[in-house]
């Protein structure tokens, strides 16, 4: 049952199953039989994917329905019965790509080997580590292809193979600059902290991007890699990072008034616009006017 099958997992698939039966989330009411028979295929269905997930793929589900009296509240007792057979394991795995700088790049990224048990949570987690560790590395527009595990149930074993297209190992290039401009490519070299010529990172281009959004100045925008084909030397291409902007809103007005016994009426009122002197040159004015207290500033800031 799904308790033995937890204690060797670790997952709680009767936890899920419940959150998830059709069954639970009836209230144990169904308006006919009809209804009542689907919600069992309905469970029965949602058991065998739950099984398949942590590497039961050739499971037998059954059910028995036992009718009550067509005036009993409790219209019926279910049952529903698991065997869930032999548990596949990883038989070989093939990873499908060119040769990376350094060596090994993709299997030290590697989260599964042989003789782990197919289960798909560890086996998209491994995808996603490779999909991420070779942009990490230099590898802009690696891209993780199809993978195909075929599986032989005379001996529950598997063989998994994924494709990776790994592209060129690149440099960090100059910026291309599209869209409602508020940044150009002089200023985006002064906020990003990557230097021409570096090899390319995606955490800096992660960070370029928070950068960009705390300048509050963008409305929307994007920040990808686009490949030129220009030649970096030691095997590598200059790859431009294309920034497209959407301007927002800089100028923002805010204002309260009120009146307070022993302090008397007071107005006070602020104006301000983040990029009146580009780029990023803010400039802030705020007016205070009283019964007891009046005043006034003018404050200039330039971020970056």
């Amino acid at each position: 049952g799904l308790a033995e099958i937890d204690l060797l997992t670790g997952a709680d698939l009767r936890s899920q199953f419940k959150d998830l039966s059709a069954l639970e989330n009836g209230d144990g009411e169904a308006t006919n039989s009809a209804m009542l028979l689907a919600r069992v295929n309905e469970d029965k269905a949602l058991l065998t994917r739950l099984l398949k997930s942590q590497g039961w793929y050739l499971p037998l589900v059954e059910s028995e329905v036992e009718a009550g009296e067509p005036s009993d509240a409790v219209a019926a007792k279910i049952a529903i019965e698991v065997e869930p057979g032999p548990r596949f394991v990883l038989s070989d795995i093939s990873i499908e790509a060119e040769a990376t700088v350094p060596e090994g790049l993709i299997a030290d990224a590697m989260a599964l080997k042989v003789g782990d048990p197919i289960v798909a949570s560890r086996v998209l987690v491994n995808e996603a580590l490779i999909a991420t560790r070779l942009p990490q590395n230099g590898y802009p527009f690696a891209e993780i292809g199809a993978r195909d595990i075929a599986l032989d149930p005379d001996t529950a074993q598997g063989e998994y193979t994924l494709p990776v297209t790994v592209g060129p190992r690149a440099k960090f290039g100059g910026f291309a600059v599209s869209g409602d401009a508020v940044f150009d490519a002089g200023h985006l070299g002064d906020i990003a902290r990557f230097e021409r010529g570096e090899l390319y990172d995606s955490r800096r281009v992660d960070d370029l991007r928070r950068a960009l959004a705390a300048t509050t100045l963008l409305r929307a925008f994007s920040v990808e890699p686009q490949a030129t084909g220009e030649d970096a030397g030691d095997g590598t291409e200059y790859v431009t990072i294309a920034v497209d902007q959407t301007a927002g809103p800089a100028r923002t007005l805010a204002g309260a008034v009120g009146y307070g016994a022993g302090q008397g009426f007071r107005l006070e009122g602020r104006w301000s616009h983040r990029n009146l002197f580009p780029p990023e040159g803010a400039l802030t004015a705020s007016l205070i006017a009283g019964t007891l207290e009046q005043g006034g500033s003018l404050s200039f800031r330039r971020a970056n």
